[in-house]
């Protein structure tokens, strides 16, 4: 809780500040999101015109997760 309330921690300047770390989580994110939209669209047009992949794809998904 101390460290939420040292002022110092909300510098921009430093690199290691709350809003730096924000920033840089908020970067982290979106690009896993891109990545992840950009995997995920293309296969699930491919399970919508192929059927039999459905059970392919669901099956290494279950795995992975």
């Amino acid at each position: 809780m101390n460290y939420l309330l040292n002022p110092y921690n909300y510098d921009l300047s430093d690199a290691g500040s709350i809003p730096n770390l924000l920033l840089q989580h908020a970067f982290l994110v979106g690009v896993s999101m891109l990545i992840s939209l950009i995997i995920a669209i293309p296969v699930s047009i491919l399970i919508a015109r192929r059927r039999r992949l459905y059970t392919v794809v669901i099956t290494f998904t279950d795995l992975l997760y």
